[in-house]
């Protein structure tokens, strides 16, 4: 005889067992009351099947989200992981809402300059994206090879080539007057030129407003080649980016939306060009964004366990009240049974019939007679 092999654990009797009402009595079923129960323990081949059956589900889910992600962001791959700090507004803490290392960021595609709204410019209409002004976008730098780890860093201003001398940079008009200032490239001068300028200096800027900084439109135009381009910089970084301006054909897409921490497996796995990260736990990322990973994992792993324990263990409570309830409940009497009706009765055969009752009669008739006899006067 084969061997069934029975579940382990001793958890909840529905996660253990499968319930049978084939020969619960009428109205005492699922729906209709409290049913006698026949537990039979789930054999080895049944809880795989469930299990792939889950597993399956699982994975339709997370194509069905993908599918999604990439509906939304236009982008294949759909999301990158940040491997460096230069995004950070701390060097030891991360935080929900900036670019940390080890974050998964999702990345919507760019098709021409207006797509992107540069520091500049968010802070004339109060554009903020991770914590500070514009926009954070996905590039390449304009020598680097495609393919290569893109950078992500916030776009500050989109300048385009002077069709005479210097270059232009619109969106500084709309500044508050003191917040910044330009060299005209005709003759150095210094004031509020938004076009023909050799370079511009923004007040108050960074992500905790306590920055001045220089951008050399010109030269960036030049370094990079280009006729129009974004210049850019990392949050966590002092100076400006080196690398000149970005056009908008380098850019791989915008940041949208993070996923947390969550980044540090595949870093783990695969360090990415920065070094991080080098074994569990590395340095290179903040310490709490390794201590969320673990909570989330943990929560990811258990979490789906508890909700069904605990469901397993309501169902089973509630049950136990309602056998308790009806134990304590006085006991019905039983119904009557029906009369029967005229067709079941038995029919009868003349030997059977009852006899009729006699018919009234008058005391004359008793006694035959009692006043003169026929004839008699």
């Amino acid at each position: 005889m084969a061997r069934m092999m029975r579940w382990p654990l001793p958890w909840p009797k529905s996660w253990r067992t499968r319930e049978s009402h084939a020969e619960a009595p009428p109205g005492q079923g699922i729906e209709g009351g409290e049913a006698d129960e026949e537990e039979e323990p789930r054999s080895f081949q049944v809880s795989a099947i469930l299990f792939a059956r889950d597993l399956g589900v699982a994975l339709l889910v997370v194509v069905i989200v993908m599918l999604v992600l990439l509906a939304y962001t236009q982008v294949w791959p759909p999301m990158v992981v940040v491997e460096s700090r230069s995004m950070q507004h701390s060097n030891t803490e991360s935080f929900i809402g900036v670019i940390d290392t080890g974050d998964l960021v999702l990345v919507q595609d760019v098709v021409v300059p207006t797509d992107i709204v540069p520091w500049v410019e968010g802070r004339a209409t109060g554009h903020r994206t991770y914590s500070d002004f514009g926009d954070v976008i996905i590039f390449l730098r304009p020598t680097q090879a495609p393919g290569s780890t893109p950078i992500i860093h916030r776009a500050y201003a989109f300048v385009i080539e002077n069709a005479t001398r210097g270059a232009d940079v619109p969106s500084l008009a709309r500044l508050p007057p003191g917040t910044w200032d330009a060299l005209s490239a005709t003759n150095g001068t210094s004031g509020a030129f938004a076009y023909g300028i050799w370079e511009f200096t923004l007040r108050d800027a960074g992500w905790q407003g306590d920055r001045t900084l220089r951008f050399n439109a010109t030269s960036a135009l030049t370094r990079a080649g280009v006729t129009s381009g974004f210049l850019t910089k990392g949050d966590n970084n002092p100076d400006v980016d080196p690398y000149g301006a970005i056009h908008v054909d380098r850019v791989l897409g915008k940041a949208r939306g993070e996923l947390p921490w969550f980044g540090l497996i595949k870093l783990t796995l695969a360090p990415g060009e920065s070094g991080c990260c080098r074994g569990w736990g590395d340095t290179t990322a903040p310490k709490n964004s390794w201590d969320a990973l673990v909570a989330s994992l943990v929560l990811i792993i258990v979490g789906p366990f508890a909700v069904d324990y605990g469901w397993a263990w309501f169902n089973e409570r509630r049950k136990a009240r309602r056998r308790a309830a009806k134990a304590m409940a006085p006991a019905e009497p039983p119904p009557p049974e029906p009369a029967e009706s005229i067709e079941d009765a038995p029919r009868l055969g003349p030997a059977d019939t009852p006899p009729s009752p006699e018919p009234d009669v008058t005391d004359e008739a008793r006694t035959g007679s009692s006043g003169p006899e026929d004839g008699d006067p």
